[in-house]
Formats: structure tokens, sequence, C-alpha cells
């Protein structure tokens, strides 16, 4: 167990090294090595049965560097699996996290849909456990995955222009349900944009 954790303590020294170089191939260097280690640590996590909670941290923290390599699809992945496990653990914060984390990598991944459920689960969890940087930290996500989307379809056709809308009322709805009201007007500008 503590090589489990030296081992994530150097992924996340290597990160914040790469977050001080300026140079990008220096910097994939620092996340290179920084998941391997982490690739590394969750396989021992697996072969000697580390709890639950770290096996976790250590998901959520390797997709956020998968993320940062630019890997977004394999961060989809490997965030969901973090899910997965801090939602039977039964711990909301980090669950929530996660969901956010998923939220971004799934858009950037190109799955807006995915990202919005995911979303929308951590504002949920945010709401019912009163958690108000959860709430405001899944809302600004949410109106930029659909500033995104509004993007995208001011170039297609009507259909999809039309489910944009419609999905961006849905989060409108949520959002201005709870008092969000400048999140609320962001996708009001988004719907009145594709209208």
């Amino acid at each position: 167990m503590l090589s489990l954790r030296i081992r994530a303590a150097l992924a996340a020294l290597h990160v914040r090294r790469a977050d001080a170089l300026a140079e990008n191939g220096a910097k994939l260097q620092e996340l290179g090595a920084a998941d391997a280690l982490l690739t590394e640590s969750r396989l021992d996590a697996l072969a000697c049965c580390a709890d639950w909670h770290m096996t976790a941290a250590l998901l959520h923290q390797h997709a956020q560097v998968q993320a940062r390599k630019g890997a977004f699809s394999e961060a989809t992945e490997t965030v969901a699996r973090s899910v997965s496990r801090y939602t039977w653990l039964g711990d909301s914060a980090a669950q929530a996290s996660a969901l956010i984390d998923f939220g971004r990598f799934a858009m950037a991944a190109g799955d807006s849909i995915s990202a919005q459920d995911a979303l929308h689960e951590a504002f949920d969890l945010g709401t019912q456990f009163e958690m108000p940087s959860v709430q405001s930290s899944a809302a600004g996500v949410l109106v930029r995955v659909h500033q995104i989307r509004a993007r995208h379809a001011r170039r297609a056709d009507a259909e999809f222009a039309a489910f944009t809308v419609l999905k961006a009322q849905e989060s409108r709805t949520l959002l201005g349900y709870h008092g969000f009201d400048n999140h609320a007007a962001a996708l009001d500008q988004v719907i009145t944009s594709l209208g």
C-alpha cells in the first residue's frame, strides 16, 4: 500500500512539474511519466486488493493525467470506473467531483449527451447533499457544454439544432429552478441564438 501512495505522490509531482514547464515536449514527457506511474499503481492496486477508495482515487487521478495528455476517450473510460467505485462507496463528494470531470472529458471526446447527463447527476448530488461548490462547478461546465454544442448546431441541420435547443432547455430548467440565474441566462442566450 505504501508503494501505491508513493507512486501516486510521484505522479502528482510530475504533473506539478509539467505545469511549471513552458515547452510542450517537456510537459508531455512529465505527463507521460505520471501516466506510467499511475498505470503501475492501478495494476498493483488490483493485484494487492487495495481498498476501493484508494483505487477510486487512483483511477480519478489517472483520468486527469490522461486528459491532460489529450487522451479524452481513455480519460472518460477511466473516470467512469472511478465514478462507479465512489458510488458503491457512498462518497457523494468524490463521486460528484469525478462526474464533473467525466462531463469535461466526455465533451472533449465529442460525447455531449453523456457529458450533460453526468453534469446533471453531479448537480443533483450537490443539491441533495448541500454542496454549493459542486453545484456551481457542474453548472459552469454544463453551460460550456451547451455553448460548444450550439456552435456545432449552427452549422448542422435543423434536426440537430432543434435537439440542441431541447437539451439546453432541460439544463436551463434545472439551473433556473435552483436559482442559478446567471447560468440560466447564459443558456437562454444559447437557446435564443439557435431559435
